[in-house]
């Protein structure tokens, strides 16, 4: 559910946000939260999903939802991919692009707190699989890669 994990990132972000750490504590904030959860997640994980429910439907979704991660991890590929091969084909054009998008990432980093650019980066990386599931980032995908065939 978007709701839920928009929400999880609001509430991490605004708690980072109070905090407001230094780069190091931030990085030993982050690794001992890991190291917690590494900890813990084995003896809750039991007592909040029992296997009593675990169902076909539960392992459906729970293969879905791999598939979703599958996805995202070769949307991200494929980009990589498209851009190493514009780099060969069009150099002018990758550097235009890539300087263009750099850029712009540099001008709206001078223009907002560093924290909140990284909140929008991280919500829109976790809309990324829904984005997919409903076909508008191939839609996105196929209007930049016309855009790219007219410039040449």
């Amino acid at each position: 559910d978007p709701a839920i994990v928009f929400g999880v990132s609001t509430i991490v972000f605004t708690f980072i946000w109070y905090m407001d750490p230094s780069f190091i504590t931030g990085i030993s904030m982050f690794l001992v939260a890991v190291c917690v959860l590494d900890y813990i997640v084995p003896f809750v994980s039991p007592m909040v999903f029992p296997e009593a429910n675990w169902n076909a439907t539960k392992e459906k979704e729970f293969n879905q939802a791999c598939s979703n991660i599958e996805l995202a991890k070769s949307t991200v590929f494929e980009t990589v991919t498209s851009l190493k091969r514009l780099k060969k084909t069009n150099p002018w054009l990758y550097v235009a692009v890539v300087t263009v998008g750099l850029s712009t990432l540099a001008w709206l980093g001078k223009q907002m707190h560093n924290l909140l650019l990284l909140y929008f980066i991280v919500l829109f990386i976790t809309a990324i699989p829904g984005l997919v599931h409903h076909g508008l980032a191939k839609r996105g995908l196929s209007y930049f890669e016309r855009f790219t065939k007219k410039a040449k």
